[in-house]
């Protein structure tokens, strides 16, 4: 009967620390894949492009994502 009851604690801390650490990784600020910089929802590519350029990112930027309901702009390093 102990060792269930230190399992489930076990399994309690784990649970609570896996969603503290998942959540601590997007308070990191704006990522993106490598030599990108992603914020915001996509909708027009020049608008990201030009909105990149006027941030100081001198090559542009593109939308990225996984499908086009789920595009962010990303600046280009």
């Amino acid at each position: 009967m102990a060792s269930y009851v230190n399992q489930t604690s076990f399994f309690w801390i784990l649970c609570f620390a896996l969603v503290l650490l998942s959540g601590f990784a997007t308070c990191l600020g704006p990522v993106g894949p490598p030599g990108l910089t992603c914020s915001g929802k996509c909708t027009n590519p020049a608008a990201c492009n030009k909105s990149c350029i006027d941030k100081g990112f001198k090559n542009g930027g593109t939308c990225e994502g996984f499908s086009p309901q789920d595009l962010s702009c990303c600046c280009k390093h």
